[in-house]
């Protein structure tokens, strides 16, 4: 692999070994949890809520200014991997005026800077990569600047599931490794990444957001049993085609009574000559089981950007949209 992003995809492991430290702590409330964020730090927010749950009500905001439904006895955790991103600072901005209790998450820049002048709650995280490929900075420091970090012994069985990954998908490397040859199979067609049930739906949107930003190619997910009742249809007898689509399944299976609702779709589809592609790296915490699959997403989309021959570290598009509502 000669794409130079490359070489960040696989820090992941080594960003989830990382133990964070907490500056101006306090203990957590015990209330809802909002994380606000955009971009990849909103979706290491949806990661690290996941691990909260059910112990703690959290809610992930993508916004630039604080929903009428914010409480006063919410706790705000504003993240923004550059620091810099105005949108989180206007949420703590607005947060801090309406004297909620608030944390951050940054490597630096207007954020931190505003975290440590309040003397407020931060986690620094190292700014050694892009923002997009510092997702595990941000779920370890998230998870312990809202009081519930990472164990040494899950850091380690998360280190050494993503290390099995890394081998069964990339092995020796070149052109025959399954990350690239599937990603030879994604060359030139639309996949749609299939999910079942709540705790993989992040893995699906983010795998939509690696092929995007890594090989600048469009992407779907479709969340099941919801798909079932209409987006299912692309695929039957009367649709007319003409977009090479390609079902990718990612993860396990985990509620038997789904069982039975996929099988009977998989039969339906194969009857029209409709595969499924099953991406697994099974473990038995599905959320480390979700990991694994955001480290194989990385992988398989910076090959296709290999292979489409585009960079898969440029944001060119969003760079020029930034500077000009800057």
């Amino acid at each position: 692999m000669t794409e130079p992003f490359f070489e960040q995809v696989l820090s992941l492991p080594e960003q989830l070994g990382w133990a964070p430290k907490v500056e101006n702590d306090v203990p957590a409330l015990s209330g809802r949890l909002i994380i606000a964020g955009l971009g990849g730090s909103a979706m290491a927010g949806e990661f690290a809520a996941e691990r909260l749950r059910p112990g703690r009500d959290v809610i992930v905001l993508r916004e630039e200014f604080l929903p009428d439904w914010v409480r006063s006895d919410d706790e705000i955790l504003c993240v923004s991997c550059s620091g810099n991103t105005s949108e989180t600072a206007s949420i703590w901005k607005e947060s801090s005026q309406r004297n909620l209790a608030r944390r951050a998450v940054a490597s630096g820049g207007e954020l931190q800077a505003l975290a440590e002048e309040e003397g407020k709650p931060f986690c620094q995280v190292p700014a050694r990569f892009a923002p997009r490929a510092s997702v595990g900075y941000l779920i370890s420091a998230i998870l312990a600047a809202a009081g519930s970090p990472l164990d040494d012994a899950t850091r380690r069985d998360i280190q050494s599931h993503l290390k099995e990954a890394e081998a069964h998908w990339i092995g020796g490397g070149g052109d025959d490794s399954r990350s690239y040859t599937l990603a030879k199979t994604l060359h030139h067609r639309l996949p749609i990444f299939v999910t079942w049930g709540e705790a993989l739906q992040s893995v699906g949107a983010r795998w939509v957001i690696d092929l995007a930003e890594n090989a600048k190619e469009p992407g779907l997910h479709w969340a099941f049993p919801e798909a079932n009742h209409n987006a299912v249809m692309v695929f039957a007898e009367e649709a007319r085609g003409g977009h090479p689509l390609y079902l990718v399944q990612l993860g396990s299976l985990r509620d038997p009574r789904h069982v039975r609702r996929w099988e009977t779709l998989q039969g339906l589809l194969q009857e029209n000559e409709i595969n499924v592609e099953p991406v697994r790296q099974d473990h038995e915490d599905v959320w480390i089981e979700g990991l694994g699959l955001v480290y194989i997403a990385g992988l398989v989309t910076t090959a296709l950007a290999e292979i489409e021959g585009v960079s898969a570290s440029s944001l060119s598009l969003m760079d020029k949209l930034k500077a000009r509502l800057s």
